[in-house]
């Protein structure tokens, strides 16, 4: 057995060229395409080098001249004809086996036209399929240690949906595997086959026919040749790439381009004849072939779909190389010398001259051996030069031409492919010699040699491997040799020479006797049959006869085939029909009238005009060539032709031309009139028109787009690709760039803008796309938090009595919200609780108003105190009861008086007559701060405005400003507690809340609302706050200094925030450019320590200057309290004073009683 050594395949590795497959994976749909819509059909080409690139071989002489424009016929007649002589069209399906059906179908064909079969043959798909990938033992043993093997098991699918090729089927074909019958091997057992394999018995022993040459012929250059190829054999294999978009069932046709697109895979078809004239316009797509002509394919996917179709000379995925296959039946020879069992192949890049050598068995009954053939493999190149040398009775194996020179051979191959070249010399090979066959090939480094290749799941673990073709290891067997440097020496690979020979017995075989019966083919033939015996030349031959004709001999086709001679040896299996083949004799005809060349003429000009189609490059002078051209083709020479009456209307992109003209022949005094009149097709659309179109459809597209803020690039790009795709249009390509969106809010509008790029070829364009997002409706909690801000503003403004009533508070708000145009929320004012106010002392009216608009609410608290009443009139009225000083600190300051002098008198009068107004509406609410709070109008009024507002206005706009500031102690939340204290030192005390807010309303010139009610968060510059401070938060105590600080919490943060503190006026005074929640803080220090710290220089701080926040010490004198006096105290000390007052007066009245008594 012949074993691998890592030594053979690291040799063949550096002296073989690159791997002659590329494989190409044919599936469902990227593979052979699936059948008709009733079919689970696939093929399963895998692309080999060898389909592509066939080198041209070019004879000295051209062979085919006279090759005939169409075979076997034309149209249905030529389906009908193939029908009549050949096999039914077979079936593939289920499996991936193109390769094999294409294999056997071109032995049936090529047996047929020799005469060695009928269309009864049928040969066995499957038994070539199942050995390609599962090789058995040879009868000589030649190929041990060579094997391929496919692991099902292991691979995602089995070997019959892998796929396969005709050089793996033309390897395994020449080492005698196969042939087979299809009775033997039948394609109905494949599942059982991929279930338990074929028995080996099956791989040489039940062969019929033997592969003897095989031809790559390209079919693109040398389309005669192939032509020819199929007049001889019936058929070439082929490959091309089957797209469904290239069908047209109606026609029975099939053409691709580069243009056609869709699912397609590799799939192998034998092309079976050909016609010239066959027209481009029978062809499916927009884009046709440029000329006429088509090749006549057989298919394998059964007789109901596609089984013969016509396809295009202009295919572009059939690929270039034709395989031509040359079957002989199998008892031409015996025995098949050969080592050379791997499906791979490599070229010796080094060498041109190698031997095989061959030792000859002992076989019972067989005496010797007769060496008929060798064959040779150029697979890569065409135009070999070579010469074969015999050496027989070897004295030492190792060396090749160690023995007699018993026969030579020197010739030229034509095309690349795998040749068997009979010997002219007899050489008789005697049991237990041993022989060699040298080839030369004279300097061109074409010798080819075996080769291993393995497919795996993982290529670096062995035991993944799904497929492998092994070579065996030569350095061990030593029967292959290269000659160089003057000597033969072991090649690490074996080389693919093979050599047939036939046994000789001792016994004479019965003679084998068959009937030729003579066909004459359209003549007459007076013998119609002889006898004739297998072995020997077939003898004398009738001559039959036909009127008009020249007799051009024998042959094995009605049309084509092969010739067959008194001298040609009988290889027969089947008894045989021979055809006659004819010369028509040239016709001499009579001198035709004036009358007739002008008809013959006009006939050819009317024809060729047929065939023209108009254009705008067409002119008179055209016509005129192609009339005289015509003309000329009648061979009639005294007809003249002329043209007149030319018109011509060039076409457009957008319209149809016309072109036309009256063509006169003139033979002596007879003439006659041709009109020349077609339409110009439209022409393409230029790019740049093609542009245009698709920008108005992409116009009109973006133009249907809503704008939201859920729209995307994506959407966008996905509106244009459908808005083209409905509209046709295919060759233009549209992208959408630069996407901007900003998305909409309940109080802003969004906008979204787009660049779509438009490109077809070098014209290009651009569409933009700009739309406004409509603003989002108002969230519920939008509208109660807008409503609070108005209630806010509409209680600030109710002022407490004692006969304030709950309806009176529900008016004030009701009629706040409809002037803000606030419907939606409902407002309620809850239970209105009163105490009344005294003489003695003040009130208080609390109610709680709540706000709901659907899932959302809030509440806002009405809290205010009611002034004391008068006092009665005194007895003695120019007397007032504390003429200099207040009953109690809580009287407010008057709301009416300005806080500071920036303060306007008229808040609503106009800023500008001419430009525009700008509304200052302050709402202040102190409720319980017991405070004055005012800002600086006109800093507010620049700073609020945003520039598109202040544009509105200054164009005769209005502006509304709302400034709401209001006491805040009730309605300050927990967390802003908190935050506001995580600020506060040690002994720091809340003097009081503040909350300042803004709503902002905007219209134009003419009343359209550009700001409706925006609650402005800040503004872009500062303005100042004046608080005058309660008498309550004026320090009393005039050896302490007090110290005021102000607290923000605005966005969840605390800032304590630099405010100025004028101790004259009581005021304190920040700057801000937000509206949040305000604290005011202080905290006392003794003066003395105010003092001790001034006199230290390190000493900075608060105390360092009385214009930061200190109070004055103008308040000598005053009693300091730990903490703010209220209302509350006051009446409770009043109680106390008036129970003490009861007391005595119940004392005293116990007294004057007791005495009474």
């Amino acid at each position: 057995m012949k074993g691998k050594k890592i030594t053979a395949l690291l040799t063949c590795a550096f002296l073989l060229a690159t791997s002659t497959f590329s494989y190409v994976w044919a599936g469902p749909a990227s593979g052979d395409v699936t059948g008709g819509a009733d079919a689970g059909m696939t093929g399963g080409y895998i692309e080999s080098k060898l389909d592509e690139n066939a080198p041209v071989y070019e004879p000295q002489i051209d062979m085919y001249s006279t090759v005939r424009s169409s075979y076997p016929d034309t149209g249905d007649d030529a389906i009908a004809y193939l029908k009549d002589h050949y096999p039914v069209v077979r079936n593939q399906n289920p499996y991936g086996t193109c390769w094999a059906f294409s294999s056997m179908g071109l032995a049936e064909f090529g047996l047929i036209n020799k005469g060695e079969a009928n269309k009864s043959i049928d040969l066995s798909e499957l038994q070539l399929a199942a050995f390609t990938y599962n090789s058995a033992a040879d009868p000589l043993g030649g190929l041990s240690g060579d094997y391929t093997r496919y692991y099902n098991d292991k691979a995602s699918e089995n070997y019959l949906m892998h796929g396969g090729n005709y050089e793996m089927a033309m390897r395994r074909l020449t080492q005698w595997s196969g042939a087979a019958s299809e009775a033997d091997v039948p394609y109905s057992n494949a599942s059982s086959v991929l279930q338990n394999g074929l028995d080996d018995s099956y791989a040489y022993s039940k062969d019929v026919a033997h592969l003897q040459n095989a031809y790559r012929i390209n079919i693109k250059s040398q389309s005669d040749d192939v032509k020819k190829m199929i007049q001889l054999y019936g058929a070439v294999g082929a490959l091309y790439t089957h797209y469904y978009n290239g069908e047209n069932h109606i026609k029975n046709s099939y053409f691709d381009s580069s243009a056609t697109v869709g699912a397609g895979g590799n799939h192998a078809i034998m092309i079976v004849g050909w016609d010239d004239n066959y027209s481009k316009d029978n062809f499916s797509g927009s884009t046709k072939p440029q000329s006429n002509g088509a090749w006549l394919v057989r298919n394998s996917w059964g007789s109901d779909y596609m089984g013969y179709f016509w396809m295009s000379y202009e295919t572009k995925s059939l690929r270039d190389t034709a395989w031509v296959f040359d079957y002989d039946t199998a008892d031409n020879y015996d025995n098949n010398y050969q080592y050379d069992g791997s499906l791979q192949t490599g070229i010796d890049q080094y060498y041109d001259q190698c031997a095989n050598v061959y030792t000859v068995p002992q076989k019972d009954g067989v005496t010797s051996e007769t060496l008929k053939a060798v064959s040779l493999s150029f697979m890569q190149n065409a135009n070999v030069h070579y010469t074969v040398k015999v050496y027989t009775d070897l004295t030492d194996t190792s060396k090749p031409e160690s023995g007699t020179l018993s026969a030579t051979l020197d010739g030229n191959t034509e095309y690349a492919g795998y040749y068997t070249l009979p010997l002219d010399d007899k050489v008789i090979l005697k049991p237990g010699s041993s022989y060699s066959v040298v080839l030369c090939t004279n300097g061109t480094k074409a010798l080819e040699c075996e080769a291993s290749f393995s497919e795996a799941v993982n290529p670096n673990d062995l035991s993944t491997t799904t497929y492998e073709t092994i070579a065996s290891d030569n350095l061990k067997d030593k029967v292959s040799f290269y000659y160089g440097y003057g000597r033969y020496a072991v090649s690490a690979y074996n080389y693919r020479i093979k050599a047939f020979t036939k046994n000789n017995t001792n016994e004479t075989p019965a003679e084998q006797k068959y009937t030729v019966t003579f066909d004459a083919n359209g003549g007459t033939v007076s013998t119609t049959s002889k006898e004739v015996t297998a072995g020997a030349a077939y003898g004398e031959l009738p001559t039959p006869e036909r009127e008009g004709y020249t007799f051009s001999g024998w042959f094995t086709a009605a049309d084509g085939g092969v010739q067959v001679s008194a001298s040609s040896t009988v290889e027969l299996i089947a008894d045989q029909i021979l055809y006659a083949h004819w010369t028509q004799n040239p016709v001499v005809e009579p001198e035709k009238t004036d009358a007739q060349k002008v008809a013959l003429v006009k006939k050819a000009v009317e024809s060729e005009f047929v065939k023209t189609d108009g254009s705008n490059s067409i002119s008179q002078d055209a016509i005129k060539k192609i009339a005289d051209a015509a003309a000329a083709s009648t061979g009639v020479t005294d007809v003249t032709v002329t043209v007149g009456e030319f018109s011509k209307k060039d076409a457009t992109s957008a319209s149809e031309g016309s072109v036309s003209a009256s063509v006169v022949i003139t033979c002596g005094d007879v003439s006659d009139t041709v009109t020349f009149n077609k339409t110009i097709a439209k022409l393409p659309k230029t790019d740049a028109e093609k542009v245009a179109e698709a920008k108005a459809v992409v116009s009109t597209a973006i133009a249907e787009i809503e704008a939201s803020n859920d729209l995307t690039k994506e959407n966008v790009q996905s509106a244009i690709n459908d808005a083209l795709k409905n509209a046709g249009i295919t060759d233009v390509t549209a992208q959408v760039g630069d996407f901007k969106k900003q998305a909409a809010t309940s109080k802003a509008d969004g906008s979204v803008k787009a660049v779509i790029s438009l490109s077809c070829g070098t014209a290009t364009d651009t569409v933009n796309l700009d739309k406004t997002i409509a603003k989002l409706p108002k969230t519920d909690a939008e509208k109660v938090a807008e409503a609070k801000v108005v209630v806010e503003a509409a209680i600030s403004a109710v002022d407490a009595t004692n006969e304030l009533t709950q309806a009176n508070i529900q008016k004030a708000v009701d009629d706040a919200l409809k002037n803000a145009g606030i419907t939606e929320p409902v407002v309620t004012v809850g239970e209105l609780t009163i105490t009344a106010a005294t003489t003695a002392d003040t009130g208080r009216a609390i109610a709680v108003i709540s706000i709901k608009c659907n899932n959302a609410s809030d509440s806002v608290i009405f809290d205010k105190v009611i002034a004391k009443l008068p006092a009665p009139t005194p007895s003695e009225p120019d007397k007032p009861v504390t003429p200099d000083k207040p009953v109690t600190p809580d009287k407010p300051v008057t709301p009416d008086k300005p806080v500071t002098p920036d303060k306007p008198v008229t808040p609503d009068k106009p800023e500008n007559k001419d430009t525009g107004i700008i509304e200052y509406n302050p709402q202040i609410s102190v409720g319980d701060m017991k405070a004055d709070v005012s800002v600086d109008e006109k800093k507010l009024k620049d700073t609020v405005l945003n520039d598109e507002q202040k544009q509105a206005v200054e164009a005769g706009g209005k502006a509304d400003i709302r400034l709401n500031m209001a006491d805040a102690s009730k309605t300050v939340t927990d967390k802003d507690k908190k935050l506001i204290a995580s600020v506060m030192v040690t002994d720091e005390q809340l003097g009081m809340f503040l909350d300042l807010s803004v709503l902002l309303t905007v219209t134009d010139k003419d009343g359209n609302i550009i700001t409706d009610k925006e609650l402005i968060p800040q503004t872009s510059t500062k303005f100042s706050v004046n608080v005058k401070l309660a008498d309550e938060l004026l320090l009393k105590d005039s050896s302490k200094v007090r110290t005021y600080q102000v607290i923000r919490v605005h966005d969840g943060k605390p800032e304590i925030i630099p405010s100025k503190w004028d101790a004259s006026a009581g005021v304190l005074t920040f700057e801000t450019d937000k509206f949040s929640t305000y604290a005011v803080t202080y905290s006392d220090v003794d003066k003395e320590t105010v003092k001790d710290q001034d006199k230290d220089p390190e000493s900075k701080g608060d105390t360092a200057g009385q214009n930061n926040n200190v109070s004055n010490t103008n308040n000598a004198g005053v009693t300091a309290k730990p903490v703010l006096k209220t209302g509350d105290d006051n009446r409770l000390f009043l109680m106390v004073a008036i129970f003490c007052f009861a007391i005595v007066m119940v004392i005293v009245g116990v007294r004057m009683l007791v005495r009474k008594k």
